[in-house]
């Protein structure tokens, strides 16, 4: 099972402490997460793709540190801010779609994974001809590969 925090009366969000190892494919954020712990993810090596739900508002750092599985990524609009080391070595990264407008990004948040290109949707703010060092196109249809279980998004 998914590790969760449950709210408290200081803090209420659910956030994600740790991906179940051994789990394989692509992996969908439980509703209602809003947090990830920073190394929730780390080394999972049999992750294909990860989609976030809405309300989840910063990626921390070495959040998916060394994912070598991991091809792609779906970003929930509320995302503001992508930390440093956030998906470093994850070097087979092909595609990360952001949902809405450009969050705020560390130079180093996608360290190690040259080839993959960044898509947005269309009427969205704050993107340009590249994001985090890497390349953006504009999202027009579904989502490359098997990855984040969430076609046609």
């Amino acid at each position: 099972p998914v590790m969760l925090v449950p709210p408290s009366n200081a803090v209420a969000r659910h956030e994600l402490i740790r991906y179940p190892g051994g789990r394989e494919g692509s992996f969908s954020f439980p509703s209602g997460v809003t947090g990830i712990r920073a190394t929730a993810f780390e080394g999972g090596t049999n992750i294909t793709g990860v989609a976030m739900s809405e309300g989840v508002g910063t990626v921390d750092a070495w959040t998916f540190v060394n994912c070598r599985s991991l091809t792609n990524v779906l970003i929930a609009a509320s995302v503001t801010n992508i930390v440093g080391n956030a998906f470093a070595g994850c070097v087979n990264m092909q595609a990360m779609y952001f949902k809405g407008d450009a969050p705020q990004v560390a130079d180093s948040a996608f360290a190690g994974h040259i080839n993959a290109t960044i898509y947005y949707r269309p009427g969205t703010k704050g993107w340009g001809p590249e994001f985090g060092g890497r390349p953006t196109a504009v999202w027009e249809g579904g989502i490359m590969g098997s990855a984040t279980g969430a076609k046609g998004e």
